[in-house]
């Protein structure tokens, strides 16, 4: 597993922020990016988010000022980790624009495109096996870019032509306007939030593949299927109207088959329906349209009044939706709501039922920005609480409730500790009192990592009912 750890500071100083996967936004997490360290595996960073702008290829080591060594400016905005590969490599090189004209196979490095072939313009290609980076120039200088193992198809201008190849990766168009006019965005894979592009959205065309979009950021709310096409306005794409946050590419499965199920039940329970191909009407097929899922609905007044807005899964920023909550009604499952943005600040546990006044009900005030939903869970429950940082010092595991962890362990300062199994709330005080924190499985190495302000812990229990 790689990774990478980015600093705001010149040697490795300041704020910093450590990543070990894809993150296609990187500006919650720090203002800017001085120096870099990658602890293990490689790693493509990025000027600008959803894997977009003048990128760069780094290996593990030490980058102390990586604007002076590598000629970035400070504006890191996205990484991704490039997965390891032992296998062979391989990819084709064309001249046209579909995989059209003349084809070029390489299998190794090649240091000068127009010595080996004569050209060196090529509009799309197809990386068969391995990872690549293609250059400007000849012997590797210049901008690069990195490839992974997918089709690649361009729409290069004549000024975009470099000495070596420069890919353009369109295939999905969003514009503000119906018919495709206004101010437009132009994408090539996922991105997680299109706010920072466009106002809204009135029209699409999709050049080639399948996108799903959605009405909110982060793949959340009402989305919609796209093919190859022109949807001239919102209707087109049995929108309700111009609001379109993100979007998802769907990968290609040529040649494969298709197998799906679906459960009554959270977590895999209940009576289980095994699909292989399309199914119009699910009710008649298996006698039931009920696959359960968790619901949450915040309103802007009380008693369930004013503004809302639906939420079925994680949100990290609640801000866009509403300006203010003063009631909420869970219909299925539980959640933890959060006063700040990406899960931070005080936070209280809901299972299903009715708030119709957060502020007298759970000591809430009307600020929710964030929400997590708690995943179903059935089997074991064990964690290990430590009274020292990074899991060092005493440890005691546990596998149930705990209404005092004074009196048990003599100790109430808890700085790490490492969930196994289950879903646990932390409290500030015994028998289940004061601020509470939602731990779920994952290693906690500090106890600012479950949003506490200090280490003291006076009880915790299990979170077992989840309806």
């Amino acid at each position: 597993m790689g990774k990478i750890i980015f600093y705001e500071d010149r040697n490795f100083g300041g704020r910093y922020h450590e990543c070990m996967s894809d993150c296609a936004d990187l500006h919650s997490y720090f203002n800017r990016c001085h120096s870099i360290r990658v602890e293990s595996g490689c790693f493509m960073v990025y000027d600008r988010t959803n894997f977009m702008g003048r990128q760069y290829f780094l290996r593990r080591g030490e980058y102390p000022d990586y604007m002076c060594t590598m000629g970035m400016n400070d504006c890191v905005r996205s990484c991704r980790m490039i997965p390891v590969h032992r296998g062979a490599f391989r990819m084709r090189l064309y001249e046209r624009q579909g995989m059209g004209g003349r084809m070029m196979e390489l299998e190794d490095d090649c240091p000068n495109l127009m010595d080996r072939f004569n050209m060196s313009d090529f509009h799309s290609c197809h990386v068969m096996d391995g990872h690549w980076l293609i250059y400007e120039q000849p012997n590797y200088t210049g901008r690069h870019f990195y490839l992974r193992p997918v089709f690649i198809q361009t729409n290069i201008k004549k000024k975009d032509c470099y000495n070596l190849v420069r890919l353009s990766l369109v295939q999905i168009i969003f514009y503000e306007d119906k018919n495709f006019k206004g101010h437009q965005y132009e994408c090539s894979g996922d991105c997680s939030d299109m706010l920072c592009y466009l106002s809204c959205c009135n029209s699409i065309m999709v050049e080639s593949g399948c996108f799903m979009i959605y009405e909110q950021p982060h793949y959340k709310g009402q989305q919609f299927l796209v093919r190859k096409g022109e949807y001239p306005e919102f209707d087109s794409w049995l929108g309700k109207n111009d609001c379109i946050c993100s979007c998802h590419e769907i990968p290609m499965t040529q040649g494969s088959s298709h197998e799906v199920k679906l459960f009554e039940r959270m977590e895999y329970g209940g009576q289980m329906m095994a699909l292989v191909d399309d199914c119009p009407n699910v009710m008649n097929v298996f006698q039931t349209n009920h696959i359960f899922s968790c619901k949450i609905i915040f309103y802007e007044d009380r008693n369930f009044q004013g503004r809302y807005h639906e939420c079925n899964s994680d949100c990290a920023d609640l801000h866009p939706y509403f300006t203010q909550c003063n009631s909420i009604r869970v219909e299925n499952g539980c959640f933890m709501v959060y006063e700040h943005p990406n899960y931070m600040g005080q936070q209280y546990f809901l299972r299903k039922g009715e708030y119709s006044d957060c502020q007298r009900m759970i000591g809430f005030n009307n600020c929710i920005r964030s929400c997590r939903m708690i995943p179903m869970y059935t089997g074991n429950y064990r964690m290990r609480l430590y009274d020292r940082a990074d899991m060092g010092g005493q440890m005691v595991e546990l596998t149930e409730d705990c209404p005092n962890i004074m009196d048990r362990f003599h100790t109430s300062d808890i700085h790490s500790c490492h969930v196994m199994d289950g879903h646990w709330l932390l409290y500030e005080q015994p028998n289940y009192r004061g601020r509470m924190y939602y731990l779920g499985p994952g290693e906690y190495r500090k106890y600012s990592d479950w949003g506490g302000t200090a280490p003291r812990i006076g009880s915790l229990r299990r979170i077992t009912s989840f309806n």
